[in-house]
């Protein structure tokens, strides 16, 4: 037996919650520093203000999470929202539009300029072929390999 066992896992719990409320103090800080610096004369003199409200709204976002159907909307959303599958979404968009819109070459002019170190042809070739093939690749598989989402017995319909 574990001597003073109450007492560690009263410690335990305690880290688990300020682990939480660390991570979502980094999520929330983050977000509403980007709305403050894009407008910033219309929010910085109202910061406090603009914090407390998107701490309201992601609680109400959050409130369905806690009913008798707040599991599968979890489900839900950890399946689809936050999968590999938007990241890789994303990132497949934003390396198309970083080599193929805006170029490769005027990216690789923008590198030097910031890092005084020009990129050699092995990242041209890995921004504007080696992974946007990947990523393809990578969505052919998911496509191929896909199952729908279900939790438990329940099978969520096809356009959930």
């Amino acid at each position: 037996k574990l001597p003073g066992a109450p007492a560690w896992a009263a410690i335990f719990f305690f880290m688990l919650v300020v682990l939480g409320i660390d991570s979502e103090f980094c999520i929330v800080e983050s977000f509403v520093t980007g709305m403050v610096d894009n407008w910033p004369d219309q929010l910085r003199p109202h910061r406090g203000k603009f914090t407390m409200a998107m701490c309201v709204l992601l609680f109400l976002l959050g409130v369905p999470m806690v009913t008798h159907g707040g599991a599968y909307i979890f489900q839900l959303m950890d399946y689809y929202s936050a999968s590999g599958m938007c990241l890789l979404w994303v990132c497949f968009f934003q390396t198309i539009s970083i080599s193929w819109i805006f170029g490769a070459d005027k990216f690789i002019d923008c590198v030097h300029q910031m890092m005084g170190v020009r990129p050699n042809r092995f990242w041209y070739f890995c921004w504007v072929i080696f992974a946007p093939a990947t990523m393809v690749f990578i969505f052919v598989f998911y496509i191929v390999q896909y199952v729908p989402a279900k939790y438990g017995p329940y099978v969520y319909p096809d356009w959930a």
